[in-house]
């Protein structure tokens, strides 16, 4: 019934009806584990922009975060009084979003697992929800015809649209938001930037995996509002090796739940986007690769692969 794809494009992450989550390997094709703990169906999954853990959404109320490392249940958040239909998490990977069939949404702290904020205006139930790329708004879709734009500082409706069919999905894009509907109609909304997404753009520094070339991609980010792809300027990589450093930060941790609260606010973590000039801030890790390819002395993201070649495979050659 759902998916979603690790930061670096090497796992996937399913939820089925059989009440279980498998996460798979996309080169390979096989599962790498299987997660069970849902009593029922589940609905909705979502990844963490560090890859380390994982939420999901089930029909037995509840929703579960998952150490994908190890494939066991983090926490269980409870609260939903019926069906949880869709799940969001926040570009820093603080927070997250829920939508259920009780016609509520829950904001979720995922580093102690309990509700901030329950947002109850639907009067139908809630089939898909979306965080916007700053973290400070959500949208949600309902059967009862309308999307709502909530600022999840205060919990309150910011704004709503009321089209004549049930929403079954959310999405935004660089100039607004995609609805889907039951009746086959898909509505774009254009909405204005500064009541859409009015702080600071959250990005991560990402080494994506090329399955053709089998090696890993030189490091990179994505402007949310343009969509263009860039190379972050070599200061960034040093900053957060200086971040990582300072914690301790063992691999197997999540930088998403376990980086102090400092660590977020370092100012050499703020840039412009070289294309379209918006203010970007960057998460304080990398995702992809063995480990951050740093050297004591120099970095050069055009050398990034060098690091991450894989084992060379054995040939067997006839006489």
């Amino acid at each position: 019934l759902a998916v979603s794809i690790t930061p670096d494009g090497k796992r996937a992450l399913s939820g089925s009806e059989d009440k279980t989550c498998i996460l798979w390997n996309l080169e390979t094709g096989q599962a790498v584990k299987t997660l069970t703990g849902h009593t029922s169906g589940v609905n909705a999954v979502s990844i963490t922009p560090d890859g380390k853990r994982a939420l999901s959404g089930s029909n037995d109320k509840t929703c579960i975060l998952w150490d994908l490392e190890t494939g066991l249940a983090v926490k269980t958040l409870s609260g939903h009084t019926s069906w949880v239909n869709a799940v969001s998490i926040t570009p820093d990977g603080k927070r997250a979003l829920s939508g259920s069939w009780d016609n509520t949404c829950i904001l979720w702290d995922l580093e102690t697992g309990l509700a901030v904020k329950t947002l109850s205006v639907h009067t139908s139930t809630v089939r898909a929800v979306a965080i916007t790329p700053d973290g400070k708004r959500a949208l949600s879709g309902s059967w009862d015809n309308t999307c709502i734009l909530w600022d999840l500082e205060t919990g309150k409706q910011m704004s709503r649209f009321v089209t004549n069919s049930s929403i079954y999905a959310v999405t935004l894009y660089s100039q607004g938001v995609v609805l889907g509907c039951n009746i086959g109609k898909v509505i774009i909304l254009n909405v204005d930037r500064n009541l859409l997404c009015p702080g600071k753009v959250i990005v991560t520094i990402k080494q994506i995996w090329d399955f053709e070339l089998e090696r890993n991609l030189p490091l990179s980010a994505d402007c949310p509002i343009c969509g263009n792809r860039f190379e972050p300027p070599h200061k960034f990589v040093k900053t957060i090796e200086m971040i990582t450093k300072k914690a301790g930060l063992r691999p197997e941790q999540s930088p998403c739940l376990e980086l102090p609260d400092e660590a977020w606010e370092d100012p050499g973590l703020l840039e412009n986007c070289p294309k379209c000039g918006e203010m970007l801030k960057f998460n304080p890790f990398i995702v992809g690769g063995e480990e951050i390819p740093i050297s004591k002395n120099e970095f050069n993201p055009s050398k990034a692969t060098e690091f991450y070649k894989p084992k060379p495979k054995w040939k067997f050659w006839k006489r």
